[in-house]
């Protein structure tokens, strides 16, 4: 079976089914994502050689096969008809002297220069063969040759098949159109469209999972929390003024998700043990025994962890959170059997403050400034009042019209994006390092990005975030606005 073969039952394919059901397969094969979008048309290729291997397997199965040679060997002793026209030749009505008589009783191997020398009696028993006169010799040599056609039928059947394989690349270029240019051209089409047969199940994903959450009033940034952590894996910093809904929101995606949540106050006299654990004597004959903290047994599990008031805490505590948020893994030394801690894949973290983590302020002047190592495994997300929820404290015996203003996920990673991205990127990082600017663009920088982009978040909204700690200088600077 050659590539176009394939190529065109490939495309056949996919015009007979949907992308939708195609996506489907995929993910049956462990394909999720957009690593879906490029192997939809090799498994369609991968099913159609299979159903090309299947039907030439069973075209073989169904083709005649050559006659045994002892097929003349009949019960009776006599001949197939369809091979007495090679026994019976012009010749040999001469040699029996016209008598009429043909030799009788012989076998198929026999040819015409043998049955000269044959006895004109023939022996008892066996059957005698019309005479053959000299003037049905050239009626008998069409018969004869078609019954040779129809003896070699299944031997040549093969032959054909055989040269016809081995034309068969040849014929294709010639006479039929290129279909692996087809599958490259529809190829490049699906990865130029926007994904929308993704975006629209991560839209009903979220129906259901509010559906059945049992929320009746949803923070109107819950669908953005819950596509930057539970689909895009990022650690989410959430950035509000007092009573934004900070730690309502963390609750709400507990709830949507529907696993346990916990939380811990930061300040200023915390320390690492309400994160890593204790050591205490509460073994047997006041032995020392490491208890886990809620921190630890939440990162063990699908969980949502609230780390409230960050920017309240000490900068140096939390630095025992870089491994565990960049690599997935915390090393407790107390913790004598099994120190390291590995973080569950679900086990989503969430942290709280009134600040990017640049310090304090008039306000909220007990805030300190954050390491710059530390804020670039967080993905920053600002929450301002939803003034229709606050609208609606004040209406009396009666429900409020005011709506919320709804948040509309986007479908932004496509090819031109992507590449506009990566200018974007690189501009931005060359630029800091002209102006020696104490902002981090590097590579955790991009991956946030990326995820977020391909989460869902409008590429907009995405740049404003990750530059919400910048200065208004700082961005002038560096050409991205104010």
């Amino acid at each position: 079976m050659n590539a176009n073969n394939i190529m065109q039952s490939a495309l056949e394919l996919t015009k007979q089914h949907s992308k939708k059901d195609l996506a489907g397969l995929c993910r049956q094969f462990g394909w999720k994502g957009d690593d879906a979008r490029t192997p939809l048309l090799q498994l369609a290729v991968w099913l159609a050689t299979k159903f090309h291997e299947s039907d030439d397997s069973q075209q073989m199965q169904r083709a005649p096969q050559p006659l045994p040679d002892d097929y003349s060997q009949q019960d009776n002793g006599q001949a197939p008809q369809g091979q007495q026209g090679q026994q019976q030749a012009p010749q040999q009505s001469q040699d029996n002297g016209g008598d009429g008589q043909a030799p009788q009783g012989q076998q198929e191997s026999q040819k015409a220069p043998q049955q000269d020398d044959a006895p004109q009696d023939a022996p008892q028993g066996q059957q005698q063969a019309p005479q053959q006169a000299p003037q049905q010799a050239p009626q008998q040599a069409p018969q004869q040759s078609q019954d040779e056609q129809q003896q070699d039928a299944p031997q040549q059947q093969q032959q054909d098949e055989q040269q016809q394989q081995q034309d068969a690349p040849q014929q294709d270029e010639q006479s039929q159109p290129d279909y692996y240019e087809q599958f490259q051209q529809q190829q490049q089409q699906q990865q130029d469209e926007p994904q929308q047969d993704e975006q629209q199940q991560d839209d009903d994903e979220f129906a259901r999972l509010l559906k059945a959450s049992g929320i009746t009033t949803p923070h109107r940034m819950l669908e953005k929390a819950w596509r930057l952590t539970a689909k895009a894996g990022l650690n989410l910093l959430l950035v509000g003024g007092a009573g934004s809904g900070k730690t309502m929101l963390s609750e709400q995606l507990a709830q949507l998700l529907q696993v346990p949540f916990s939380s811990v106050s930061c300040s200023q006299g915390m320390s690492e043990s309400q994160l890593t654990g204790w050591l205490l004597p509460v073994g047997e004959a006041g032995r020392f025994d490491y208890v886990p903290s809620p921190f630890v047994r939440s990162m063990e599990q699908a969980s949502v962890y609230l780390i409230d008031e960050m920017d309240g805490g000490d900068s140096n505590v939390f630095l025992v959170l870089n491994s565990i948020t960049a690599n997935g893994f915390i090393t407790i030394p107390h913790k004598l059997t099994n120190p390291t801690v590995r973080r569950h894949a679900d086990s989503i973290l969430i942290a709280g403050a009134n600040t990017v983590g640049n310090g304090g302020n008039d306000v909220y002047n007990a805030r300190g400034a954050l390491d710059g190592a530390f804020m670039d495994r967080w993905y920053t997300l600002h929450l301002d009042y939803d003034e229709a929820y606050l609208h609606g404290l004040f209406a009396f015996a009666r429900k409020s019209t005011r709506k919320s203003a709804k948040w509309t996920p986007a479908n932004d990673w496509n090819a031109d994006n992507a590449e506009a991205m990566r200018v974007w990127f690189f501009n931005l990082m060359e630029q800091v390092k002209r102006h020696n600017l104490g902002n981090i663009v590097a590579t955790r920088f991009a991956q946030k990005m990326i995820a977020a982009v391909k989460a869902g978040i409008p590429l907009t909204e995405v740049k404003n975030d990750l530059l919400m700690a910048w200065s208004k200088d700082e961005r002038e600077l560096c050409g991205v606005g104010a």
